[in-house]
């Protein structure tokens, strides 16, 4: 059997099969005829494909749905789906822990038609350059194959290949829109070509692309992006009485329309301005102060979202929950409780997942080698390292609801948080309520009332630019939520050449604008920082920017000469 022209959709039902069937029960080998050995050796070995395959692809998809889904169109609608299938799939493994109790409120007509929509604004008219779809990457040294070299052999099996520069996206761990050394698998990622003469050459896609990486916003179409939001903010300008998309949430087409939503908040989201906030309340408060969020309160923003502390004890951005038009009369313990259950059904759940991949890795390892399958050590040594796409898929769910890396110390960590304080645990966890209203606080803090009942006072709000922060001249940022927990020595660290702000529409950093000194202040407007520059003069921000320098990668792009250069290998026979 050639390993390498095995299909990935007979790998994907193998590891179906290898998860269901009792291999505990296989007979001794020298009850085999000779006549069924080679077919017996020929099903184990393929059971041993499918897992490291599904091991593979479950990492390169990062969700077991995606890998047995041809739904999955690409990142522009992959939050809406998700999102969305949560109320088609409520107990699916990848989507069936950390969810909001909304999940369940549409009926099936309505998601039906909701999945629609969000085809509207994704699938059919998408927002990625064609070159997103292509199986080859353009480099410096030519058009290459990408593949995930797990096992650090050069993906000797076939398992790793990606089918579409789109699944580059998944690698972004850090959500900052480059791919490069920064993110998880990054130095797992190879790339395959051909000379001239026809050998294959294999190299890192660090090497290809000069160690700067890939801008993936070079994959998006801008006005395709802007075109379709536009006909979303048409559709609900003018709603139709007999369509979804008077009741359902905007949020929802909004985010299965912008590929930007893809990338990590602090990449996108800016302070809210206070003339945005006072404008906001102006319009829309009651007589008591509070604002009900619905989408004509929302109209004037494409998301919000607030700071946050994970189980990790670093703040970051959490983006409000699109909302539904459903009532809950919880408290704060029983949102708690519900937290609380959610992660125990995870965590017992994740348990049993690991005990049983753990006996069907040694279960298959062993009749691997008493048939006598070709190569048995080379799988056996692979299946020891191995995970299910189950395991992959709940890991990849761990670290987003917690901010936390997934190991078995950190699954312990976040269960002792509940079991000696539920309450603030349930706060760091994800949300998993939506906010349904808000008021501001005289004090100028905010109040935000979530349809779980509870309640909770925050002291700055977020915008969604729906884009990356980047000025005219490609100065990217993030906002660098860590500063507002630093002390003076700590913030006078910093690196005044990578983190600056905004002045007007331009970001500089802390060392061109002649800064030698940061001070925070705590105010009813929230964290501000004063800087001292080297004039003794003193400027103020609301927000320190962590900084980085699109364009000048571009300068990095290395010069390959003609005898360097990679081709795709060309069937002589076609």
């Amino acid at each position: 059997m050639n390993i390498t022209s095995i299909d990935k959709n007979s790998m994907i039902k193998s590891v179906n099969l290898s998860l269901n069937l009792n291999i505990q029960g296989v007979t001794n080998k020298l009850t085999i005829s000779e006549n069924e050995l080679p077919q017996k050796q020929a099903k184990l070995k393929q059971m041993a494909l499918g897992l490291l395959s599904a091991h593979a692809q479950t990492n390169i998809t990062k969700s077991y749905d995606n890998l047995i889904s041809s739904d999955f169109q690409g990142p522009s609608n992959f939050k809406a789906l998700q999102r969305v299938k949560k109320a088609i799939n409520y107990e699916k493994f990848g989507n069936a822990y950390f969810k909001s109790p909304n999940s369940l409120i549409f009926s099936n007509s309505e998601i039906t038609r909701t999945l629609d929509l969000s085809y509207k604004f994704s699938t059919k008219k998408d927002t990625l350059t064609p070159s997103t779809h292509s199986s080859t990457l353009s480099t410096a040294y030519g058009d290459v194959k990408v593949f995930l070299d797990l096992y650090d052999d050069n993906d000797k099996l076939g398992i790793g290949g990606l089918t579409s520069n789109v699944l580059l996206f998944n690698f972004d761990s850090n959500g900052d829109g480059m791919l490069n050394g920064s993110d998880e698998l990054y130095s797992k990622l190879k790339v395959r070509g051909y000379d001239k003469t026809g050998n294959e050459k294999i190299m890192s896609l660090a090497d290809v692309t000069g160690g700067i990486g890939i801008d993936l916003t070079k994959f998006i179409d801008n006005n395709a992006v802007n075109k379709s939001l536009k006909e979303i903010d048409k559709m609900y300008k003018q709603p139709d009485k007999n369509s979804i998309n008077e009741t359902v949430d905007k949020r929802i087409f909004y985010y299965s329309s912008n590929p930007y939503t893809n990338f990590s908040a602090e990449n996108h989201y800016e302070k809210l301005s206070n003339e945005s906030i006072d404008k906001f309340f102006d319009t829309y408060a009651n007589k008591d102060g509070w604002v009900s969020l619905n989408n004509q309160t929302m109209s004037g923003f494409n998301n919000l979202a607030y700071e946050k502390m994970g189980f990790d004890g670093k703040l970051r951005l959490s983006e409000f929950n699109y909302i539904s038009d459903v009532n809950y009369s919880k408290d704060h313990d029983s949102y708690s409780a519900y937290q609380k259950d959610s992660f125990m059904k995870f965590y017992n759940d994740y348990q049993i997942e690991e005990d049983f991949h753990i006996q069907n890795v040694a279960t298959l390892s062993r009749n691997l080698k008493e048939y006598g399958v070709e190569g048995a050590d080379e799988l056996i040594s692979k299946l020891s390292v191995s995970k299910s796409s189950f395991m992959i898929a709940m890991q990849n769910e761990f670290e987003k609801a917690t901010g936390l890396k997934f190991s078995t110390q950190n699954l312990e960590k976040v269960k002792r948080a509940f079991e000696t304080d539920a309450n603030k645990a349930a706060a760091s966890l994800s949300d998993s309520d939506s906010v349904i209203a808000m008021k501001r606080n005289t004090n100028g803090t905010y109040t935000l009332r979530f349809d779980s009942g509870r309640e909770l006072i925050v002291t700055e709000l977020y915008s969604d630019t729906g884009k990356l922060l980047e000025d005219e001249n490609g100065v990217r940022a993030s906002v660098n939520l860590d500063a507002k927990n630093m002390d003076e020595i700590e913030l006078n660290t910093l690196d005044f050449s990578t983190v600056g702000i905004k002045q007007g529409e331009k970001f500089q950093t802390l060392k061109e604008l002649g800064v030698n000194f940061i001070k925070s202040v705590l105010n009813k407007y929230g964290t501000q920082f004063l800087l001292t520059l080297n004039d003794n003069k003193t400027i103020s921000s609301k927000e320190l920017y962590n900084l980085s320098f699109a364009k000048d990668l571009e300068k990095h792009i290395p010069k390959i000469d003609e005898k360097d250069k990679l081709y795709q290998k060309v069937d002589k026979r076609a």
